[in-house]
């Protein structure tokens, strides 16, 4: 069922050379296997932890705080929270897009001020 929702929070962006390395690592870390569809192991650790990862833009993000807040109007803000971090606070109907595309909005918003 499609919904508004609301969330406020915390991304990292995961700094590391080797990504799918990165990705194989975590997914080990918490004990998934991927499965022969998935094309990559980042595909899997996204699609798998998507309460945990997210990929913006082609950058690896780890959610350090997602708050779901009740929603009465949609907005898409964020701001720089120190090196590396982003402070997020999105509102959107999950019909119509998800928490990633959501996660893009805020930031072109923030590259535009």
């Amino acid at each position: 069922m499609s919904e508004d929702v609301h969330y406020q929070g915390i991304i990292r962006e995961v700094k590391t050379k080797d990504v799918e390395s990165y990705a194989k690592r975590r997914l080990r870390e918490f004990g998934i296997k991927k499965d022969a569809f998935y094309g990559s192991n980042l595909e899997c650790l996204l699609d798998e932890c998507y309460e945990e990862f997210v990929e913006v833009y082609g950058d690896l993000y780890r959610i350090e705080s997602k708050e779901n807040i009740p929603a009465y109007e949609g907005f898409y803000e964020a701001e720089k929270a120190g090196e590396n971090r982003i402070k997020y606070n999105v509102k959107y109907y999950n019909g119509g897009c998800g928490f990633q595309e959501a996660l893009e909005s805020a930031i072109d918003n923030m590259e535009r001020k």
